[in-house]
């Protein structure tokens, strides 16, 4: 398989106007191009990668390989933009709690959690007494 039949089925698979051809075609993958970024990368990462002396199967092998890579770091990127938004959301869920709630709410928070300590130490020692006592 030759490099731009390789790229001509790509292109076909990504989207109807060839982008991926047309880069291919242009020579120039993208230098100085605000278009299709996505496009221009698969067509640097398939020219950069392709082997001509290697047999078909291992030039397929090695364009899914590097789109395969591209596709982890791009689920990568999502991940980590979607845990941003989940961090964002709580900020914004925090301001209107503190927005809607009196002043005195962080006294109430610090007290609960005092009281949260107590009543944790009171229920281990709690639990050690009646262990000590089923043991005897």
């Amino acid at each position: 398989m030759q490099l731009d039949e390789l790229i001509e089925r790509i292109s076909k698979a990504y989207d109807a106007d060839n982008a991926i051809l047309s880069y291919f075609k242009r020579g120039d993958a993208g230098k100085n191009d605000l278009g299709d970024g996505l496009a221009v990368f698969i067509v640097n990462e398939i020219c950069d990668t392709y082997e001509e002396e290697a047999s078909p199967d291992a030039k397929l092998a090695e364009a899914r390989r590097v789109m395969c890579v591209a596709r982890n770091q791009i689920l990568d990127v999502i991940g980590a933009i979607e845990a941003l938004e989940a961090i964002e959301r709580k900020k914004v869920r925090e301001i209107h709690i503190k927005a809607e709630l009196p002043e005195d709410t962080e006294l109430l928070r610090r007290q609960r959690e005092t009281f949260g300590k107590i009543f944790e130490e009171a229920t281990s020692e709690e639990i050690s007494l009646r262990k000590e006592g089923e043991e005897t």
